[in-house]
């Protein structure tokens, strides 16, 4: 006889959420890690442990903190079931931390795992004391520039959207230290016009300003034929110069966030921006989209 009341599996909610959480970094994946072809497996399985171990230092785990984390890994092309590394959290050794701090072998490599440190870890609340002194620690096996770890808190903050709104023409944004000021050259220019506004994010090459300048072309003698040349020195022409316009486009001398724009003495362009650094140029794509996103909810 077929029993009409089937045995319930328990804990479907549970499953399932678990289920979900580890489908959802393969659905709207994060830009390729850095490190992704920097790191062999063993090196890999020995950063997704320390990220977690950061992570968890505060002694629990959130869920939007357990998607982020899953998602790092998944960028770097490891498994994204994060239950794996916690397991190793305990039995990680001074030797593996030691060869680890070691393979990473310059400053781009080493601020890449900071980054992704600081990612997981902030992206739903903000860090704990214990979390604090972690990351610090971390960073002082290595040194970095104080620069650079500004920038780098920058970045996280604008991936994370806990900046103030960079399109508010926000003071601190402008005279921000990690701006860098640029006075191109082709100047003065007339009729001046702006293409970008502040606030937003540029790629390389990016036209910030159109203008005109005057270019002066001399008229060379040999460019003349005889009865040219008579007429052209009758009337003083032979080694005049034609003045014309010519519009030049100033662009951007690298990749970030443009903090300010402006004309000085009515005919000089200057504009500073935040650049973004090179390990997190495969983040290009993602930072334009959060803004896209950004203006639009505005």
């Amino acid at each position: 006889m077929t029993n009409s009341n089937p045995k319930i599996p328990s804990n479907i909610a549970t499953k399932l959420k678990t289920k979900l959480s580890n489908v959802k970094p393969l659905l709207d994946p994060l830009p390729t890690s850095y490190l992704a072809d920097k790191l062999d497996d063993h090196n890999k399985n020995i950063y997704a442990t320390l990220l977690s171990a950061v992570v968890l230092s505060k002694g629990s785990i959130t869920d939007n903190e357990s998607r982020m984390l899953s998602m790092l890994l998944s960028r770097l092309g490891l498994d994204g079931d994060i239950s794996r590394y916690f397991s190793q959290i305990d039995d990680i050794s001074e030797n593996q931390i030691l060869e680890f701090a070691k393979v990473l072998n310059n400053d781009d490599e080493r601020l890449s795992f900071i980054f992704d440190c600081l990612l997981a870890s902030r992206c739903d609340k903000p860090l704990t004391n214990e979390q604090v002194e972690v990351i610090n620690n971390l960073c002082n096996l290595w040194k970095f520039s104080e620069n650079d770890i500004h920038l780098m808190v920058f970045w996280v903050s604008e991936i994370l959207g806990i900046t103030n709104n960079l399109l508010a023409n926000n003071d601190d944004i402008v005279d921000s230290p990690l701006s860098t000021y640029i006075e191109k050259k082709d100047q003065p220019l007339k009729n001046i016009k702006f293409k970008v506004r502040v606030g937003e994010f540029c790629s390389e090459n990016t036209t910030i300003a159109t203008g005109n300048k005057k270019i002066s072309e001399k008229n060379t003698i040999a460019q003349l034929t005889i009865a040219q040349l008579t007429i052209a020195q009758l009337i003083g022409e032979a080694q005049g110069r034609k003045i014309e316009e010519k519009i030049i486009e100033i662009r951007l001398s690298g990749v970030g966030l443009l903090s300010d724009h402006g004309v000085i003495n009515k005919y000089f362009v200057y504009y500073r921006f935040i650049p973004l650094p090179s390990y997190l140029f495969d983040w290009q794509d993602c930072l334009k989209e959060l803004q896209k996103n950004s203006s639009d909810k505005d």
